[in-house]
């Protein structure tokens, strides 16, 4: 059992978030893709996919790109939504970037084909956009929720 940092219920390890307030559970949380070994993840981002729980979680080092596979095309972004985008879901290859800015991290459409959405909003292509704790994003018709640890 643990106990949640916010509104202090007790829930079962392993969970992705507090079943009663809703807050991400960090716990012992992996860094993707991170060159060294991270201590303090402050500046990370967690990714989470609520129709299938995946989640990847990000340090901002480097540019994060977020799309599909394509080994034809020697593409292999960093956020592969290849196993949860078929053709209806509407994910391009190269879809959007990830990256840290001085205000936090921030998303950039790449003039997707099927466009990217944060909480209602219809992004322009190659606009950085702030993303906030608790922002839900879509690329194409697949949601994503986006947990920031400052």
């Amino acid at each position: 059992m643990a106990t949640c940092s916010d509104c202090r219920t007790d829930y079962l390890t392993g969970v992705l978030s507090c079943p009663e307030c809703g807050l991400f559970v960090w716990g012992d949380t992996i860094v993707l893709n991170s060159d060294k070994e991270v201590t303090d993840i402050s500046g990370i981002v967690a990714f989470i996919i609520p129709k299938s729980d995946r989640r990847w979680v990000l340090a901002l080092d480097n540019e994060v790109n977020i799309g599909r596979a394509d080994p034809d095309k020697d593409l292999w972004p960093e956020v592969d939504l290849t196993s949860e985008s078929d053709a209806l879901n509407g994910v391009s290859r190269q879809h959007a970037l990830l990256r840290h800015s001085d205000h936090g991290p921030v998303l950039v459409d790449l003039d997707s084909m099927n466009g990217t959405i944060i909480n209602d909003f219809p992004l322009s292509p190659f606009q950085p956009y702030l993303l906030q704790n608790g922002d839900r994003v879509q690329f194409g018709d697949l949601l994503v929720k986006v947990y920031l640890k400052n």
